[in-house]
């Protein structure tokens, strides 16, 4: 049977179509077998690449901030430490009558032994003070001040050493206290206003990457150290008074 006319050109017209949504329909299960073979397990292979990389990059940022932390940490206690041992020989031998010139030599060495000191005073049994030596003040002896109520004489018979908090000397650079007791109570007590800078020096040196820094917080989170020393600066707190 021939079909002409407008009843030949229909059937053509229907069985085009019917052709036409069989490739559409072919194409849509090549594609989506295609996404879910190839394209879906490659996205997801990058996506979990992207996130164990991030992970692993993390995990190596903290390892490498643990340890200049505790680099610098060592570094610090280290520096403190040190200073704390110096002082422990000024402190070795008990106060006599006439040995005031002898403990006054002894401070006057350690102020030239240990360039970060500024100040030391030395205060006998009773917590009076006989010999103070600065680099910024006069030196004296016999002044007599009864120093027995200070924080450092007290907290350096309890504990040996004691550190004091962190203040300023001229708006400038950061100082510590340290006191430390002798063996003997009858040696007194040694006090030293300490030049923090090295501490600056040490944090100064540590660089994480391109824009990252190390900082140092004391206990009550001030700022101390910074690379940018204006910023410890303007976070001062009060001056303490200088002993010496």
């Amino acid at each position: 049977m021939i079909l002409t006319g407008t009843a030949g050109r229909s059937l053509r017209r229907q069985c085009y179509l019917r052709a036409l949504k069989l490739r559409r329909s072919l194409s849509f299960k090549y594609f989506v077998t295609l996404f879910v073979a190839v394209v879906l397990p490659l996205t997801l292979g990058a996506i979990c690449d992207a996130w164990f990389g991030y992970r692993d990059q993390s995990r190596h940022v903290t390892e490498l901030l643990q340890l200049h932390s505790r680099s610098a940490a060592e570094r610090i206690d280290a520096f403190a430490d040190e200073i704390g041992h110096q002082l422990g020989w000024a402190v070795q031998f008990p106060w006599t009558d006439g040995s005031d010139n002898r403990h006054k030599i002894d401070a006057l060495r350690l102020l030239q032994q240990v360039p970060a000191t500024l100040s030391i005073v030395l205060v006998d049994e009773r917590g009076t003070e006989r010999v103070s030596v600065s680099r910024i003040r006069l030196n004296r002896m016999g002044a007599g001040e009864d120093m027995s109520a200070d924080k450092a004489v007290i907290g350096a018979r309890a504990d040996k050493v004691w550190y004091g908090p962190v203040w300023y000397e001229h708006d400038s650079e950061p100082y510590m206290r340290i006191a430390v007791a002798g063996n003997l109570a009858a040696a007194g007590v040694a006090i030293a206003d300490v030049n923090l800078k090295l501490i600056w020096d040490v944090i100064s040196a540590i660089r994480i990457g391109e824009t990252g820094h190390a900082i140092v917080v004391d206990g009550t989170g001030r700022l101390i150290a910074h690379p940018d020393m204006s910023r410890c600066c303007a976070a001062r707190p009060a001056r303490a008074t200088s002993v010496g």
